[in-house]
C-alpha cells in the first residue's frame, strides 16, 4: 500500500497529469540531445568565439553585410585584374628575352600592341561592372580628382593594385627566374626624352578612360574597345622608347622583384602623374565647355518656340 503523503498547511497542490508529465520529460530529452556539442562545434567555437551558423546568421541579417561583399568582390577584380595586366604586359618582354636567349624568338612589336590591347579589352569585359576595370593607379586617383570616387576606397584600390602587381611580377620570377629585368621599363631614350614620352601616352590614355567611362567603371563594349585600342596603341608607339609603361605599378613591381631599373624608375612615377594630372584638367574644361554649349543650345531652342 502507498503511502500518502499530506501536504502541509500553507502549499497549494497541483495535480499535473501523466501524460504532460512525460511530454516534459520528453522536450527535456530533446534539449539535452540538440545542445550535446560535438568536437567540430568546440573546435568551430573556438576558432570563431561562436558557432559557426550563427555567426552566419547574424552576418546576414546585418545592415552593412551586401555593401562589405561589393567592396570585396572590387577589391578582388582589381587584385586579378592587375596581376594579368603585368603577368601578360610584362611577361611578352620576358618571354622575348627567354626565346633570344634559346635563339627562337619570334616576338614582335605589332605582337606586342596587339596582345596589350586585346588583354585590357578582355579584363575590362570580365570586370568592368563590378570594380570599374582600373588595373591603374592613375586611373583611380583621376576619377578620385574628377569627383567620382571616395578616398578610401581610392587609397584601397591603389594598395590592392600594388599587391596584384608584385604577385604577378613574382609568378614571372618564379616562371623564368630573373631574365630581362621581369619586363621591367628601363628607358632607351635619355630620361628627359623619357619623361615625355611617358606623359604624353599617359596624358592620351587617361583622356580617353574619362571620356568613355561612367562615373568611375570603364563599362561596356565601347570603353573596352577605345581604351583598348589605345593601350595597345601606345605601347606600339613607346614601346622601343620607354617600355611604354603609363603606370608606376607596372613599372615598379617588376623592379622590386627583379632589382632592375632602380636608376631611372624616377621617369615612370613623375611622367604618368603629369600626364595624368594634366588630362584631369583638360577632361574638366571639355567637360564645362560641353555643359555651357547644352544650356546655351537649349535657351537657344526656347526662344525659338516661343517666337
Amino acid at each position: 500500500m502507498d503511502e500518502i503523503i499530506k501536504p502541509s498547511p500553507g502549499h497549494i497542490v497541483v495535480d499535473i497529469p501523466a501524460e504532460k508529465q512525460d511530454d516534459k520529460k520528453d522536450n527535456k530529452g530533446k534539449k539535452a540531445e540538440r545542445k550535446r556539442p560535438d568536437i567540430l562545434w568546440w573546435c568551430r567555437r573556438i576558432i570563431v568565439g561562436k558557432n559557426v551558423e550563427e555567426e552566419k546568421e547574424s552576418c546576414k541579417k546585418h545592415p552593412h553585410f551586401e555593401a562589405i561583399k561589393r567592396e570585396f568582390r572590387r577589391y578582388v577584380c582589381e587584385f586579378i585584374g592587375t596581376l594579368f595586366l603585368i603577368l601578360f604586359v610584362s611577361g611578352i618582354q620576358t618571354v622575348q628575352a627567354f626565346s633570344t636567349g634559346l635563339g627562337t624568338n619570334d616576338v614582335t612589336l605589332i605582337d606586342k600592341g596587339v596582345i596589350s590591347g586585346f588583354l585590357l579589352a578582355g579584363m575590362i569585359y570580365i570586370f568592368g561592372t563590378v570594380s570599374g576595370a582600373h588595373f591603374n593607379p592613375l586611373v583611380t586617383v583621376a576619377f578620385f580628382l574628377r569627383g567620382v570616387m571616395v578616398w578610401w576606397r581610392t587609397i584601397t584600390y591603389v594598395i590592392v593594385q600594388l599587391a596584384g602587381a608584385i604577385v604577378g611580377a613574382a609568378i614571372l620570377y618564379g616562371i623564368f627566374g630573373n631574365i630581362g629585368g621581369l619586363g621591367t621599363t628601363v628607358p632607351i631614350v635619355s630620361p628627359g626624352a623619357a619623361l615625355g614620352v611617358e606623359i604624353l601616352i599617359t596624358f592620351l590614355l587617361i583622356m580617353v578612360v574619362l571620356s568613355t567611362a561612367e562615373k568611375s567603371k570603364i563599362l561596356g563594349p565601347v570603353s573596352a574597345i577605345a581604351v583598348g585600342a589605345t593601350f595597345g596603341s601606345v605601347e606600339l608607339f613607346a614601346w622601343n622608347l620607354t617600355g611604354a609603361s603609363a603606370n608606376p605599378w607596372r613599372t615598379f613591381a617588376p623592379t622590386i622583384i627583379s632589382g632592375v631599373g632602380w636608376r631611372t624608375i624616377w621617369v615612370y612615377f613623375a611622367g604618368p602623374i603629369i600626364g595624368m594630372i594634366i588630362a584631369v584638367i583638360v577632361q574638366r574644361i571639355i567637360t564645362t565647355a560641353r555643359s555651357q554649349d547644352k544650356v546655351q543650345d537649349s535657351a537657344e531652342g526656347k526662344a525659338k518656340n516661343t517666337a
